[in-house]
């Protein structure tokens, strides 16, 4: 016979010694352990789904500030980059304004040496000389010197200085330069630790929305359950009231089933079984859990214990 322990509950009302045919068998289909357990876990599931809200309302507003510190950034390196090139041009401006009038100052120099010649020349007379320093600077290579001189001093005066003034500003145009450079270095380090922080938030922002999709669909479940745990309450509420019923109406009833509580609730009488055999039949009013229990584990009260 098998090892399963069987409490038979007999509520009869004996008519002329015969128990009715109409014999009702009902199942305990959920406990109320259950219930609160699938409870405690719907509260717990919600507890962290609204910390996961938390936490993903706090990673996206960090990630708006790092995309404003990014917008920032990339504006300041923009501004940067520009007077950057502003000033890598006008560097090669001024080199090569420099290498003009490199190539200008020793040619004017040998027609201010020939002009001087020519005023000092003892074997002329005033009116030679005049008429000599006319042709001179009528040539058309002392007019093309005297031209490109004139455009350098005119392409000077846009940067304020004259041609001794050049090597000075050259020299600070560099090293404003070399700082710039150092500072867009600086700031395309900050803009790339940006990045990598704002695809770390991306990840984290990722992961939390895939996980409040699963919390989601954890607590529907769990409600699901819950749904199906009252719906079997309610049918084992129904069941009892049916019992009830059946028992004022003068029904015999037998129910079997393990679940103490129920048993105690429901029956008048309860006969316990124990390894196939009549164990006890004790007042299912007046009875305990306790000695219902006992029953179960011991064959007509005495001392050995069942198998």
């Amino acid at each position: 016979m098998s090892r399963r322990i069987l409490a038979l509950i007999l509520s009869v009302v004996m008519l002329f010694g015969i128990i009715p045919a109409n014999v009702l068998a009902v199942e305990n289909i959920a406990e109320e352990a259950e219930l609160s357990y699938q409870q405690a876990q719907l509260v717990a599931t919600k507890a962290e789904l609204k910390d996961q809200l938390a936490q993903l309302q706090s990673g996206k507003m960090q990630l708006e500030s790092t995309l404003s510190i990014l917008k920032a950034l990339q504006n300041g390196l923009n501004e940067l980059t520009q007077q950057a090139d502003a000033m890598a041009a006008e560097i090669d401006a001024l080199l090569q304004l420099q290498y003009t009038a490199q190539q200008l100052e020793p040619l004017r120099q040998a027609m201010q040496e020939r002009l001087e010649q020519i005023k000092n020349d003892a074997a002329l007379t005033q009116e030679q000389i005049n008429a000599a320093i006319a042709e001179f600077m009528s040539s058309p290579e002392y007019q093309e010197i005297e031209t490109q001189w004139a455009q350098l001093k005119v392409a000077l005066t846009a940067y304020g200085i004259d041609i001794e003034g050049i090597e000075e500003r050259l020299q600070i145009s560099q090293e404003a330069y070399r700082a710039l450079k150092e500072r867009i270095a600086a700031m395309e380090e900050s803009l790339s630790q940006q990045n990598i922080s704002k695809e770390t938030l991306d990840q984290q922002i990722a992961e939390m929305e895939n996980n409040l999709v699963q919390l989601d669909q954890g607590a529907a479940a769990i409600q699901d359950g819950l749904a199906q745990i009252d719906s079997g309450m309610l049918q084992l509420q129904d069941a009892a009231n049916l019992l009830n019923q059946q028992k004022e109406n003068g029904v015999a009833i037998i129910f079997v089933g393990e679940d103490l509580d129920v048993l105690i609730d429901l029956c008048d009488r309860i006969l316990v079984l124990c390894d196939g055999k009549v164990s006890g039949i004790v007042d299912g009013r007046k009875t305990t859990k306790e000695e219902v229990g006992l029953l179960m584990t011991k064959l007509g009260g005495e001392k050995e214990a069942c198998d």
